[in-house]
């Protein structure tokens, strides 16, 4: 089956466990930078930090409704954590890599798989935009959400 990969990389200006840390969190932390209102919710259905956690994602993009019901996997605890969706077994992969104490390399990559025919040309041309524009957004709200001095202070 075709695919597109998309992936947008930031320096953030925080320690990696501290971004860990919220990205992990799904009932708090990873609902602060989920980039609105493209996401218009996110239920935790199970678990709800790191690995073995399940959600219900709905995205709204171009008046067009997404559902995703998504399990969490952690193939390197503490640096790179896996959203993958249980039907179309699309995955968006955030992965960190510290460069320092107060900086981390994050990268969000998604794979998505494409329809059939006209749509998946459609979604070939369309969704690699959309899709960076989103990160981009995701990890501006994540550096905005961990160096607030509240947040920084709770994790260390």
């Amino acid at each position: 089956m075709a695919s597109i990969t998309v992936s947008v990389t930031d320096i953030i200006p925080a320690n990696h466990e501290v971004i860990y840390t919220v990205i992990a969190d799904y009932h708090t932390g990873h609902q602060a930078i989920l980039p609105r209102p493209a996401f218009k919710e996110m239920k935790v259905l199970e678990g709800g930090f790191g690995a073995g956690t399940r959600t219900h994602i709905h995205v709204r993009i171009f008046g067009q409704s997404y559902y995703y019901e998504q399990i969490i996997e952690e193939p390197e605890v503490g640096r790179i954590l896996v959203e993958r969706d249980i039907h179309t077994g699309q995955t968006s992969t955030f992965t960190l890599d510290p460069l320092s104490e107060n900086e981390t390399w994050v990268t969000i990559t998604a794979i998505q798989p494409l329809s059939a025919g006209f749509k998946g040309l459609l979604e070939r041309i369309s969704q690699p935009t959309i899709m960076r524009n989103l990160f981009k957004t995701e990890l501006q709200q994540l550096a905005d959400y961990v160096t607030r001095t509240d947040v920084a202070m709770q994790s260390v």
